[in-house]
This record gives C-alpha cells, structure tokens and sequence, in this order.
C-alpha cells in the first residue's frame, strides 16, 4: 500500500512528481506508512512525499514480514523503480532508519539524503522485546500497548494515533521485524554511506537512546543532530510539523550545498 499527496493515479502507475525532492518515507518495526500521513501533507506543498506498508503491515496482504533489512531493501528499491524516482530522499523511523541506512549503504539508488529518529542504533539489543512478543503471540500473554518515549506533556490525540497506527499490524509481523534488526549490520552499513544525514532527538528523549543517537553519529562520515523541542522520541506523533520542517529545511541547505 503506497500513500502519496496529489493527483490520484491508475493502479500500477506511479504518483505525479509534482515538485522538489522525492522523500521516501519509511516505517517503523510493526508500523504503517499512514503514520507519516501529517508529514505527507506538509511536506507536500514543496516535495513529493511518499510513504508505503512494508508487506505484512496495515493494509498489505499476509501476515510475513520480510524479514531481513537486505530484502527489505530489495523492496524499497523495487518500489523506487516503480516510482520512477532517479534520487530519492530518505526518511526513517526506528527500523525505517536502519533501512535507509542499509539502502544507501548498497548504493543501487541514488540516496540525495536520510532525516532519521526514534530508536536509533548501530547494534540492536532487542532480545526482551522480542522475548515479550514471542509470548503474546504464543499466547501466553496479553498484548500491551507501549507507552514508552513520549514527553511529559504528550497530547491525547497524539497517544490515539499512535494507537491506532500501532494496532493495525499483527504482532507475529512485528517480532519479525525485530529480528530482522537484531540481525542487521549496522556498523558495516553506516561505514558505507557518503550522502548527508540528519538524526533527531526529541528533548524529553530518554537519556540512553540520545548517547546511542550521539554514538552512531560518530560512525557516519556527513552527519549533523538536531533536536525536537516538547517530543520523546515519537516524533511521527508528537511533533509531525516539526519533523516536516526539519527535513524540508535539512532538503533545502543539502541541494545549495552540492
């Protein structure tokens, strides 16, 4: 399931590249592309913003992740190829991050930039994440909704849509994808990539993942942090606009450099 802005188009042909970069956007373990749907609309006054389902996840058919961050890569690439997009601007969430690090680390697209938050790292410990869902989807325990990485002040609405984006994917898909980060290379991905990347930090961000953020900022060779004010690392639902506003401010100073 692809989400774009603009004019809607036959099925099987790609959306209309209206204007500026083609962002690409790119979900987190057991989320959506709808997550991104604020940002979309923002960005899409001077961009081409397009998200999608990775399969498994919301509206995509089955229950299978694919797996591994190479074939989800495989995927991405395929679908840039349907877009007809000739360079594409990056942005991920927690495992969307990975996977715009992995893609441009294989360099079979043209990566202009990556904009990345959430949970970010190089070498994922996700062992009690996973131990947890393997029991929910053996049942042998109820699944939780995980209020974790929010700020203090975090609005109803934005808990609501995190909820709702969160309970649209099968739990059996979700503890794929965390495998399949457990299992990524991140240290020799990111000693492969040259494009300019941009990581965000929300400022009520728990203090061990804003030191994993600093530390993997030191294994990218054009890399620069920005934070996030009033957000927790869930920035696709705390601080849409800000978010936007970083990768369109973060596109602009990218294209006058090169």
């Amino acid at each position: 399931m692809v989400h774009h802005r603009g004019v809607s188009t036959l099925p099987g042909e790609p959306p209309e590249h209206s204007s500026g970069e083609i962002i690409l956007c790119l979900h987190d373990a057991g989320g959506n592309g709808n997550a991104f749907s604020e940002v979309l609309d923002q960005l899409s006054a001077s961009h081409t913003p397009v998200a999608y389902d990775q399969p498994g996840h919301a509206r995509s058919a089955g229950l299978d992740s694919l797996g591994s961050l190479e074939l989800m890569a495989e995927h991405a690439e395929q679908l840039c190829v349907e877009l007809a997009a000739k360079r594409v601007v990056l942005v991920g969430d927690g495992l969307g991050a990975a996977l715009a690090f992995e893609i441009a680390a294989r360099g079979n697209i043209e990566v202009h930039a990556i904009v990345a938050f959430g949970d970010l790292d190089r070498d994922y410990d996700l062992s009690a994440s996973i131990s947890e869902l393997e029991a929910i989807t053996s049942g042998k325990a109820r699944r939780q909704f995980d209020q974790s990485g929010y700020s203090p002040n975090v609005s109803v609405e934005a808990k609501t849509k995190s909820f709702t984006e969160w309970v649209k994917t099968d739990p059996r898909t979700t503890v794929e994808d965390l495998r399949a980060l457990s299992n990524w290379d991140g240290e020799n991905a990111l000693s492969r990539i040259t494009c300019p990347v941009l990581l965000l930090v929300g400022d009520h961000t728990e203090e061990t993942q804003t030191v994993t953020t600093n530390s993997l900022a030191l294994s990218l060779a054009k890399c620069e942090i920005s934070t996030i004010s009033d957000s927790g690392r869930r920035l696709l639902y705390e601080a849409p606009d800000q978010l936007a506003d970083a990768v369109a401010n973060f596109c602009s100073n990218v294209s006058a450099s090169t």
